[in-house]
């Protein structure tokens, strides 16, 4: 999961040759930009292998103010 700050949309995703856009390397622009991104070692997991899954897991965030 990502939790981001509204400074990600200053940086666009490179289209891969696959069709898609990549959140990493917007992430990777903001880095050599000189933001800094921190890695957390979250010990809560929240699986969303099923749309259904998604409803449940937003309601858990916001329990923790997220």
């Amino acid at each position: 999961m990502f939790l981001l700050d509204t400074k990600i949309f200053d940086y666009e995703a490179d289209m891969h040759p696959n069709g898609e856009y990549y959140l990493t390397s917007a992430l990777s622009k903001m880095l050599k930009a000189g933001h800094k991104v921190y890695a957390v070692k979250s010990t809560l997991w929240l699986p969303i292998g099923y749309p259904e899954d998604i409803g449940k897991a937003e309601k858990k965030l916001l329990e923790f103010n997220i």
